[in-house]
């Protein structure tokens, strides 16, 4: 067997079985060779420019580091791929999805691409097991490029604070500057700032009720939700919600019945 292949197969099992054609270069595997080995069953092709040791594990972590090669030069993993990597709460699922500069917005292979008109860099990234993609801080200010929802914002700001990957003030500051400039999505990241201060769903909503009680019955229902029934024995001002009347709000179970029983009226 080549020595080459053997130096290949050490590279990719430190990069979940991918490699990237720049580092085939680097080896002296030449288009010539690559090509008899993918005819050969060896390599087996993943993107424009990365392929994997035939037979390794078709993982959702190979296919974002291949992207990732893919688009090195041109753009990086964010949205709700770098969301994932970031273990950011609700981002568990999803294509892979890339940020490029204006320049690069023709670019595809194999992922949703959103471009920006703002200056990015590496200085924009970090690596996480070995795969580059945005900071926490710029895939938020770049959510809504993705079309990410609102509880995808919330839910990516309030992880993020509690896995001190962003600063609260610093992420103020940006998001200001942002919708001051008129950028697309800025008022969305503006409006999910209103009750940070918690790391989680839960803590948000408190925070919410505490700031507005109304929003016990409005703000934490997803458009199209029922209007709550108030249960026995509530009073306007400190509402009881039947555990029926939850649907759409995206709280756990868990985080229902705590609700439910810190708005319970005394008895």
């Amino acid at each position: 067997m080549d020595t080459r292949f053997a130096q290949t197969t050490e590279v990719a099992s430190t990069q979940f079985g991918a490699v990237s054609i720049q580092q085939l270069d680097r080896m002296g595997v030449d288009r010539s060779l690559r090509y008899q080995w993918v005819r050969r069953g060896l390599l087996q092709r993943v993107g424009a420019q990365s392929l994997a040791i035939a037979g390794s594990p078709d993982s959702w972590h190979r296919e974002a580091w291949a992207r990732a090669a893919d688009f090195d030069g041109v753009g990086f993993l964010a949205g709700r791929t770098a969301g994932r990597l970031h273990q950011l709460d609700g981002f568990d699922e999803g294509s892979m999805e890339v940020l490029v500069e204006r320049s690069h917005r023709g670019s595809r292979a194999g992922a949703r691409v959103s471009s920006t008109s703002l200056p990015l860099s590496r200085a924009d990234t970090v690596i996480i097991e070995g795969i580059r993609c945005l900071s926490a801080e710029r895939l938020i200010l770049d959510g809504p490029l993705f079309d990410f929802s609102r509880h995808e914002i919330e839910n990516a700001i309030d992880s993020a604070l509690r896995l001190r990957l962003v600063s609260e003030q610093r992420l103020r500051t940006r998001v200001v500057d942002r919708h001051r400039q008129g950028i697309n999505g800025g008022r969305a990241l503006l409006d999910a700032l209103v009750d940070t201060g918690g790391e989680s769903r839960l803590e948000r909503w408190f925070l919410a009720a505490v700031r507005d009680p109304a929003c016990l019955d409005l703000s934490c229902r997803s458009p199209g939700a029922p209007e709550p029934e108030p249960s026995r024995g509530s009073t306007p001002s400190s509402p009881a919600i039947s555990s029926s009347n939850w649907q759409g709000t995206g709280l756990t179970p868990a985080e229902r019945n705590c609700s439910a029983t810190s708005n319970a009226a005394p008895s």
